[in-house]
């Protein structure tokens, strides 16, 4: 039985429009397949009267047309593909799994222990990690100050970032029955640690009326920095007098100390000046409330 031309185009339409279907790896194939019927539909219509049949035309519109919906799903359907086979499939995501481990691996940077300082310590040294005790070490601190007559000085160094809020706490809680212990901001060693020297019976001249200053757990303490530096640095149209001798800091939780003890710090290297301070509870029954606010005074001297 011979074919007409009409059926043969078909057919050979048919064929061809068949082939973006096996590039898509049979993600979008259910929306292909119900526009397989318009396609061979609209190649095996009749030409109107009047008018020449255009079957190269149509031939190439169509395929054109299937061709652009096959590129624009082929990532799409790579994708999904690839998702569908780790969750679905057991034997290829601990693959994916250690290629991307591996990748994370060479990208990040070897770890390195801590450098040690080139120098001893020149006086005693009590480190204060996530473990430590607040009103343990200073009691022992306030005992050690206590006990030497002549030499009344320790360094406090923080070995974690955690262990920042510790550092005021600790001061508030020697000063809790007598303010007479001041710290001091010390420079950085190798390890990167800050440090605090804890000086006992050393007095610092203050303001009478020092601004205050609320620090809270969303406070800034690069903003906060700035502004310590901004009052305590030296002036030159004021001939060489800094805005302020001391600020006030008021602090409400934990993270409000760590942000402190970092906003201070900054200062001090900005202001290129020694700063001291003087950490006190704010109100009588520190031991009542879990969470005292601190007062801390930070002067330029």
């Amino acid at each position: 039985m011979s074919e007409t031309p009409d059926a043969s185009l078909a057919v050979d339409h048919m064929t061809l429009s068949q082939t973006p279907l096996q590039l898509t790896s049979g993600c979008f194939r259910p929306a292909l397949e119900t526009l397989t019927p318009l396609r061979a539909r609209v190649a095996m219509d009749p030409p109107k009267a009047g008018r020449a049949p255009r079957p190269r035309l149509r031939e190439a519109l169509v395929s054109g047309l299937c061709l652009a919906l096959a590129a624009w799903a082929l990532p799409s359907c790579v994708f999904l593909g690839l998702a569908g086979r780790s969750r679905g499939g057991a034997e290829r995501a601990p693959l994916l799994r250690a290629v991307a481990v591996e990748e994370s691996v060479k990208t990040s940077r070897p770890w390195k222990p801590p450098r040690p300082p080139l120098v001893p310590m020149l006086f005693e040294t009590f480190n204060v990690s996530d473990n430590t005790d607040v009103k343990a070490i200073a009691g022992y601190i306030s005992g050690v100050l206590e006990e030497s007559e002549a030499l009344r000085i320790v360094d406090m160094k923080v070995m974690t970032r955690k262990a920042r809020s510790k550092a005021l706490y600790i001061l508030a809680y020697i000063n809790a029955k007598e303010v007479r212990t001041t710290a001091q901001i010390l420079p950085r060693q190798r390890d990167g640690r800050c440090r605090l020297r804890v000086i006992r019976d050393f007095p610092v001249t203050e303001d009478p009326d020092p601004a205050i200053l609320r620090v809270g757990s969303n406070t800034n303490a690069t903003a906060l920095a700035n502004l310590i530096a901004y009052r305590l640095r030296s002036v030159e149209t004021m001939g060489g007098d800094s805005r302020a001798n001391t600020v006030k800091l008021e602090l409400l939780g934990t993270a409000a100390s760590t942000i402190a003890l970092m906003a201070v710090e900054k200062a001090h290297c900005m202001t290129s000046r020694e700063m001291a301070v003087v950490a006190r509870f704010a109100k009588s029954d520190e031991g009542e409330d879990e969470r005292p606010i601190i007062s801390a005074t930070v002067t330029a001297t």
